[in-house]
């Protein structure tokens, strides 16, 4: 309760505000040792000791059941709050639409504005959206899937869409529609090659409207 507050008057909002209480409730292995330096300098009496003991022990041992409720309950419940907001104007067409910006959604729309290539940024997630927002990357939130978004986004003139949502079976959809509705447009091959101890990559749907072509992430 008292990290709660101290987040109130922070203005610690949303996701942030149950992470930072539930993060820092916990006492850690430390609080024993602090205890058992009290007991030995006479700081504070065994009883007191014994007892503060026990907090820092179900401290620890309930932390993991809170981040699984915050996980299975409490993260989905601000995820569809923060959802249920009007969808944004789009205001700009790009020469590249993506549509999802979690981590490899990012990696490509930095790769492309780096080399000064205009974005059209979808998300369907309100709060990834305003996470984006404060460090200055423009991004709309909405459903990639609907129709009329897509349009507003200027799909017809796009030369690229990168879909980079993380669902399967939305993903298929997206790129079903594009492929009936745009007829000029390919599936392209687009790959990520993760550096890490196993190499890996990730077969991402790509569609052209103009020129072919395969593109090679490399995340290093």
């Amino acid at each position: 309760m008292v990290l709660l507050l101290i987040s109130f008057v922070f203005r610690i909002k949303g996701a942030a505000r149950w992470l930072f209480a539930l993060s820092l409730a916990q006492a850690g292995e430390f609080g024993f040792v602090l205890l058992s330096f009290s007991i030995q300098n006479h700081v504070i009496p065994t009883d007191l000791a014994e007892l503060l003991s026990l907090v820092v022990a179900l401290s620890m041992f309930l932390t993991p059941g809170l981040f699984i409720i915050y996980d299975k309950v409490i993260l989905p419940r601000l995820v569809k709050a923060s959802n249920e907001r009007e969808e944004d104007v789009i205001e700009e067409k790009g020469t590249v639409i993506i549509a999802g910006v979690g981590r490899f959604g990012q990696v490509v729309n930095r790769l492309l504005t780096a080399n000064g290539v205009q974005t059209v940024v979808l998300d369907h997630e309100a709060t990834q959206v305003d996470n984006l927002r404060q460090i200055n990357i423009k991004s709309y939130y909405g459903d990639a899937t609907r129709p009329e978004l897509l349009h507003t986004a200027g799909i017809e003139e796009a030369a690229l869409l990168v879909v980079a949502m993380d669902n399967q079976e939305t993903t298929t959809e997206l790129v079903e529609y594009v492929r009936h509705a745009i007829p000029k447009s390919k599936s392209l091959p687009g790959r990520m090659t993760v550096d890490m101890p196993t190499n890996c990559a990730m077969p991402v749907p790509i569609l052209s409207s103009k020129r072919p072509f395969t593109l090679r992430w490399k995340w290093g």
